[in-house]
């Protein structure tokens, strides 16, 4: 796709009056190309081209050092480029048979904006966000065509469900709407007709950008944990607080936001009963689930994160366990401490907080050399382990008490030792990392407001 910059300056030099007649005026626009991700992990990427001279070979500007750049996509539709990074600066030729000096400039950026110019990112502008993704549509609506064969005629007969809509209030978001039907695609003889599913949610305050692209990438998140699956991410659609008039009748300014960079296994919908949770499943509706996952978002989130990132990306399993146990320990420190417990650590580090802050380096060292705890009332990681699978097997899941003790002496191996390993452990340490995971997924689950005794012939822990 072809894209333009528009440059406020117009001539290459210092000043006007340092040029004469016969000094060309050169553009100091970028011009370019930009391409979309065509693979899983990849990025958006762009590539552009200006004239230049030699003070200003490496000015990587407006690209450099801001979160937005506007531009014009196919020179007349106003876009932004979100989050872009200049990775090379290439130069071109200088002597006296190269009167216009250019430079290439190639890059890659997070999201692409389109219909949208957004300058200020932090603006609170925008009032709506829809989300029609293929991990949405697995998880919340079942197939609304009904194919069937017609033995008399011979062919097949088109059966379509009538459409859904729900709508619900999300506290501290706004009110939300999913509708589930069909989406038709005409062409000259024929047509498509596919099963689709939509989320929309309005704000009663506007938004900025930031907000939106964290809430986007967090609910195709959620969705994929929630089916099991790492579908690939779509588009967007966002509307901002702005309208215009066109037959007298008024309109929202709407763009599209596609997101690059997400990981991603499948391009096609998931059969519900693939899916480890669908609408309604375990007691998980959406507005539930909605409800809860916003309520605390910043922690399910970071749990949602973790988990996608050990099941669809990761093929290192001790990158996985990594990452995995820092979480799953923050987890069961806010779920399974008690409030007996909770207050001796706050105590604690409250304590430690005022000896770091004296201003006598002499009693801070001697804090350091003579002060200790005796008796730890803060639980460890062996103990929260055994009350998460306690509370889990109350579900009707029956894992092992001991696999506690494994998991808690295998992350003392990895974040305290060298990492070796026997050939025979490492069946145990696949089988401790599944148990892991499976304790956070099934805790996430949980708290998302779902009940998890609906998934124990799913999982296999």
């Amino acid at each position: 796709m072809w894209i333009f910059f528009p440059d406020q300056n117009s001539k290459v030099g210092s000043d006007a009056s340092s040029q004469n007649a016969e000094t060309p005026i050169l553009n100091t626009s970028w011009t370019g190309s930009i391409t979309p991700p065509s693979a899983s992990g990849e990025t958006w990427n762009f590539e552009v081209i200006r004239h230049t001279d030699a003070r200003n070979i490496y000015n990587e500007q407006p690209f450099r050092d801001h979160k937005t750049v506007v531009g014009l996509l196919d020179y007349q539709t106003p876009c932004t480029l979100i989050y872009p990074t200049a990775l090379n600066t290439h130069p071109g030729s200088f002597g006296i048979n190269y009167i216009y000096p250019r430079v290439i400039l190639k890059g890659t950026f997070q999201a692409l904006l389109t219909n949208i110019p957004v300058d200020n990112f932090e603006e609170d502008q925008f009032i709506s966000l829809e989300m029609n993704s293929l991990s949405f549509l697995s998880w919340y609506g079942a197939p609304a065509i009904l194919p069937e064969y017609d033995y008399e005629t011979q062919a097949a007969c088109i059966k379509s469900t009538e459409s859904t809509e729900y709508k619900f209030d999300i506290q501290h978001i706004g009110k939300a709407t999913c509708s589930a039907g069909n989406s038709l695609s005409t062409a000259h003889i024929s047509g498509t007709i596919k099963s689709s599913a939509r989320l929309l949610l309005a704000f009663p305050n506007p938004v900025n950008l930031k907000t939106i692209i964290k809430y986007c990438i967090g609910l195709d998140s959620l969705f994929c944990v929630l089916i099991g699956h790492q579908t690939k991410r779509s588009t967007f659609n966002v509307c901002i607080n702005k309208t215009y008039t066109m037959d007298n009748h008024e309109y929202e300014f709407c763009g599209e936001l596609n997101i690059g960079g997400g990981h991603w296994k499948s391009e096609e919908y998931q059969h519900f009963a693939m899916c480890l949770h669908h609408n309604g499943f375990g007691g998980g509706t959406i507005d539930v689930i909605l409800n809860k996952y916003f309520s605390d978002q910043e922690n399910i989130s970071q749990r949602i994160s973790t988990i996608g990132y050990c099941k669809f990306v990761s093929k290192n399993l001790v990158d996985k366990f990594k990452v995995l146990l820092p979480v799953l320990e923050q987890c069961l420190e806010k779920k399974y401490t008690s409030m007996d417990e909770l207050s001796f650590i706050n105590t604690k580090n409250e304590f430690f907080e005022w000896i770091d802050s004296a201003r006598s380096a002499s009693i801070q060292e001697f804090a350091k050399k003579h002060v200790t705890i005796k008796e730890k009332k803060s639980p460890s990681l062996k103990i929260l382990l055994q009350r998460a699978i306690t509370d889990i097997n109350c579900y009707g899941f029956s894992i092992d008490i001991k696999m506690a003790d494994k998991i808690s002496k295998r992350r003392n191996l990895l974040f305290h030792s060298a990492i070796k390993f026997r050939e025979e452990d490492v069946m145990n340490f696949h089988s401790e990392y599944r148990i892991a995971i499976a304790i956070l997924t099934l805790i996430t689950f949980t708290d998302l407001g779902i009940n998890i005794s609906c998934l124990k012939k799913k999982c296999t822990c």
